[in-house]
């Protein structure tokens, strides 16, 4: 899973601003968190003259975690959520938004205690009920509690959120009538299509490989081809007598971290139902002062490590040791139920992988490298001829359902290249097939509704923000000096 998620982060690292007067709707500190020690400094980052504390930085991490996993059908783990990461989508995010609050405040933008206090009560998920819109203080405070958060630091977050609420507005300039039309247009251009599909699956398996011809592309692209870096450890375990243990020692254990132990809908576990997990922690906590003792004795050469291993980059023992250097141990740690200490022996980096080696790769990519070359030929050969033997799928748009023998994901890639051309006849190219058509007609429609010139105009609204936004927050950099203190974070 991890290989896909690294593959895809860009998709599915989510950003603060989905609204900015939204609930800091975190969740708790359980599974989620970022471990920083607070001696080293009071704050992750200052951004002008605010500073952002370690609990907010953790409470942003958490609530980027909630939403990644819930994207990851809940089988995200800190790992991975540091592999992909988050802690620095966390840090910027928080960076945002200390730059607008600075600029809010400098601008003498301000929320009353009253408004605070109006708008938690206003929020549905305060009121006793969806008929009774009364504020329900029980709630609130249970809520609070989840969150480990005060009234005062609750009531504080909100006011910040009001006051970069009231700067934001500036920035909402509603669309005019130009724009509106400008972009009804694009939507509602039609092209007449004469359409014609070669599809050449069928011959992506029967290109025939010549070892010179192979030899020569795999020298061209080798710097394509290397080694995967890895690391090599020696290895320590420790794991947790579960035998022996008292039911009242477990029962302590619980009150005094019942928080961990939550349910699908975040409510505290009972004991008998948490009572495999809270054994095994306690086990583990009892675990930690012997776990110290044999790491002195491992940096002393007294014990020795008991097995070795050679792991990828996303491996749980990479991940979770990725600041050690060669030849140094890690400090404790709790992996799969058990204490282990890990010394990194070598960083295998990646090399150039000689021509044995990477052909069985190299072969797959001259394979599609040739067939696509067969389809731009066939592309070219066809284009030349004085009409294009197809059909006529009529009148199309940049929103026209799909009504050729295309699959609809290759009919979208289709329409989009079509209408990026300024040729009336041309050819778009897609993973097995050609696509030749030819422009028969043109024509603009001016069938919008009422409704739809007024979604129009709010897409455009939010354009116009967005764009906005980004230059603001490009300019409150220069304005603001950001001192950053996490490490391996830029903003």
């Amino acid at each position: 899973m991890i290989t896909w998620m690294q593959r895809h982060k860009k998709y599915l690292v989510v950003t603060i601003w989905i609204s900015v007067i939204a609930f800091v709707g975190a969740g708790t500190v359980g599974w989620g968190s970022v471990d920083l020690n607070s001696s080293r400094n009071k704050y992750v980052a200052v951004v002008g003259n605010l500073g952002i504390t370690h609990k907010e930085f953790n409470d942003k991490y958490n609530e980027l975690y909630i939403i990644q996993s819930q994207l990851s059908n809940e089988e995200l783990t800190n790992e991975q959520a540091l592999a992909l990461g988050l802690d620095k989508q966390a840090l910027i995010d928080l960076m945002r938004e200390k730059l607008l609050l600075n600029y809010a405040q400098d601008l003498g933008f301000y929320a009353s205690d009253d408004e605070v206090l109006k708008t938690i009560a206003s929020d549905k998920m305060f009121h006793k009920s969806e008929t009774d819109t009364s504020f329900d203080k029980e709630k609130y405070l249970s809520y609070l509690k989840a969150l480990r958060l005060s009234e005062s630091e609750f009531a504080k977050q909100i006011k910040e959120k009001l006051e970069i609420s009231k700067m934001l507005k500036l920035l909402n300039i509603p669309a005019n009538q130009k724009e509106v039309e400008i972009l009804n247009s694009s939507i509602n251009m039609q092209d007449e299509i004469n359409l014609k599909i070669i599809d050449l699956s069928a011959k992506a398996n029967k290109i025939e490989i010549n070892l010179d011809e192979l030899r020569k592309y795999w020298e061209e692209h080798k710097s394509d081809y290397k080694s995967e870096l890895n690391y090599e450890y020696s290895i320590y375990s420790i794991e947790p007598k579960l035998d022996n243990i008292q039911e009242d020692e477990l029962k302590a254990y619980w009150e005094n971290n019942k928080f961990n132990y939550k349910d699908e809908d975040n409510k505290i576990k009972e004991f008998k139902d948490a009572l495999e997990n809270v054994k095994i922690d306690f086990a583990l906590s009892l675990l930690e002062k012997d776990a110290k003792l044999d790491y002195v004795k491992l940096k002393k050469g007294e014990i020795n490590f008991q097995t070795t291993s050679v792991e990828s980059p996303y491996s749980q023992i990479a991940l979770l040791n990725k600041e050690l250097k060669e030849n140094e141990l890690s400090k404790p740690f709790i992996m799969d139920k058990k204490y282990y200490i890990v010394k990194l022996n070598k960083i295998n980096e990646p090399k150039e992988l000689d021509f044995e080696a990477a052909k069985t790769m190299a072969e797959e990519d001259y394979k599609d490298y040739k067939f696509k070359e067969m389809l731009e030929k066939v592309a070219q050969e066809e284009i030349k001829k004085d009409k294009i033997n197809g059909k006529n799928i009529g009148f199309i748009s940049k929103v026209s359902k799909n009504n050729t023998d295309l699959t609809d994901i290759e009919f979208f890639t289709f329409v989009s290249e079509l209408f990026l051309k300024e040729d009336k006849k041309s050819y778009v190219i897609l993973s097995d097939k050609v696509v030749l058509y030819e422009i028969l007609s043109q024509k603009l429609t001016n069938n919008v509704d009422k409704k739809e010139e007024v979604a129009f105009a709010s897409e455009l609204k939010n354009i116009n923000f967005n764009l906005m936004f980004d230059d603001l927050l490009k300019e409150l950099q220069k304005r603001y000096q950001i001192k950053n203190y996490y490490k391996g974070s830029e903003f």
